[in-house]
C-alpha cells in the first residue's frame, strides 16, 4: 500500500531545506524519510558546541522573561560552554534585555495560507500598542545583506501582518507597524528591517507560489521530480544526510554462492598402528 504523503508545514527551518534543495525538502517533509547520514553537528565538535550555546541562550532569555534566575545554568555550563557567559553578559547589558511595553517571548504563530500550514516562533515580540517589533537573537556569524534577503525576514514580517491579529485582540496589524530586528549578540549590534504594504504584497505573492509548490504531489521514484528537482550544487549534496536517496552507491556484484564455498579439506586416516 502506498504511504500517504504529509502536508509539509512551512517554517523558517523547512524553508532552509526548500531553498537548499527541493528534493531534500520533499524527502524530509512530504515522504517523511529518515535521515540515513550523520548531521554535520554529529561529527564536528565546534558545530555541536555552537548549536548548544545558541539553544541554551534562547532558553535563558525565556527563563529571564518568566522571572527565573539563570545563574544556575551559567554555572553548570561554565566549563563546557565558556562562550555562553560572555554572550549573556553582552545581552544583559543591551536595551533588549528589559524592553518597555508588552513583551511576548518565544511566541508561536500558526496559520493557513493558500491551503498550506505556516508556522513561526518569534524569539520576542514587543509592542507599545502601535508599533510591533519582532526581535530575533543571532549568536552566530551573519551579515545584513544575508538577513535582508533571507526567508526568515520575509516570513516573520509577513506572518505578523497576515495573522498577528491573535496577539492584537483580533485586530489586524498593518505592515507599516511591523519591524524586524536582529540582535547580533556577539557584536552587540542591531540590524533593523522596516516593512510596508508594497513589501507585504510582494511577500504574499512569493508565499502563495511557495504554498502551491509544497502542496504538489511528490514522486520519489523519479530521479528528478519536476516539482521537487535536485539541486545542481554538489557541495550541498556532499553534506546532505539524504544524499544516499539521490545518489545510491551500487554494490559490487557478488560471486555465485557455489563459488564462495571453501573446498573441503583432504585428509586420510592413518592405519591403526598395532
Amino acid at each position: 500500500m502506498k504511504r500517504p504523503q504529509e502536508t509539509p508545514r512551512v517554517s523558517q527551518h523547512s524553508l532552509g531545506d526548500y531553498e537548499a534543495c527541493r528534493r531534500r525538502f520533499a524527502l524530509k517533509y512530504k515522504a517523511s524519510r529518515y535521515w540515513p547520514g550523520p548531521q554535520p553537528a554529529d561529527t564536528d565538535p565546534d558545530a555541536t558546541g555552537a548549536i548548544r550555546t545558541g539553544q541554551l541562550f534562547h532558553r535563558m532569555v525565556q527563563q529571564q522573561a518568566m522571572g527565573l534566575d539563570v545563574t544556575g545554568v551559567l554555572a553548570a555550563e561554565a566549563e563546557q560552554l565558556p562562550k555562553l557567559a560572555q554572550l549573556w553578559r553582552l545581552f544583559d547589558a543591551s536595551p533588549h534585555a528589559r524592553p518597555k511595553g508588552r513583551v511576548l517571548t518565544e511566541a508561536p504563530l500558526h496559520f493557513t495560507f493558500q491551503g498550506a500550514p505556516f508556522m513561526v516562533r518569534f524569539d520576542r515580540l514587543v509592542t507599545d500598542g502601535e508599533t510591533w517589533e519582532i526581535l530575533d537573537w543571532k549568536t552566530g556569524k551573519t551579515s545584513r545583506a544575508k538577513l535582508e534577503t533571507s526567508f526568515q525576514t520575509r516570513l516573520y514580517r509577513f506572518a505578523l501582518a497576515e495573522a498577528g491579529a491573535v496577539y492584537n485582540q483580533g485586530q489586524p496589524i498593518s505592515p507599516e507597524r511591523v519591524r524586524m530586528t536582529y540582535w547580533d549578540v556577539q557584536r552587540g549590534r542591531a540590524e533593523e528591517f522596516a516593512y510596508d504594504r508594497a513589501s507585504c504584497d510582494a511577500d504574499r505573492a512569493i508565499f502563495a507560489g511557495l504554498a502551491r509548490d509544497v502542496l504538489e504531489p511528490f514522486d520519489e521514484t523519479l530521479a528528478d521530480d519536476p516539482a521537487f528537482p535536485r539541486t545542481l550544487n554538489r557541495q550541498v549534496c556532499a553534506t546532505c544526510p539524504f544524499d544516499s536517496y539521490c545518489h545510491p552507491v551500487a554494490l559490487a556484484p557478488t560471486e555465485p554462492q557455489a563459488a564462495q564455498q571453501l573446498p573441503l579439506p583432504l585428509f586420510t586416516l592413518d592405519p591403526e598402528v598395532s
